[in-house]
């Protein structure tokens, strides 16, 4: 006789219907249940005792399971790295917690500094350079007296 158990040595199928089921004709039993037809309850049984063992045993591969909060986490860490934040920054700001607006701004702040624009969208540059920066749209602010100019991004 077959049975199969799981980890605590219960039968998770009854043996006659897992004798069924890899097509031993059986015992006397069998002759008066498997082999006079199957009540819509046993099959529903049986459909369920396979469905459970399936999941358990018949899996090839490691599900890796996430949270929202985690997937959250993972895309708000990628792109602060794709906005030029190290990962010992991004490590600081904790990247579960922020909200859009707040990533909105971290981005935005760290653009500017890229840039060398400072948080009220202002820039030192040198007056030879000063024709290109307003070609490419910034706002003349004033000269300085040492060869230099105020400009600023547009506003909005």
């Amino acid at each position: 006789m077959v049975t199969a158990k799981n980890n605590n040595s219960r039968a998770i199928l009854p043996p006659h219907i897992l004798n069924a089921w890899i097509g031993h004709s059986g015992d006397i039993e069998a002759t008066y249940t498997v082999n006079k037809g199957l009540s819509k309850d046993v099959m529903e049984e049986m459909r369920d005792s396979y469905a459970k063992a399936a999941d358990k045993h018949l899996v090839t591969f490691m599900k890796e399971t996430f949270t929202k909060e985690d997937m959250v986490s993972e895309f708000n860490r990628q792109f602060l790295r794709m906005s030029g934040y190290t990962d010992a920054e991004i490590d600081k700001i904790d990247p579960k917690t922020i909200s859009t607006d707040q990533m909105q701004d971290l981005i935005r702040k760290k653009a500017m500094s890229v840039l060398g624009i400072g948080t009220n969208g202002q820039k030192v540059v040198p007056l030879f350079e000063l024709r290109n920066y307003i070609v490419q749209g910034w706002e003349y602010v004033t000269q300085l007296p040492n060869n230099e100019a105020i400009i600023r991004l547009p506003r909005r």
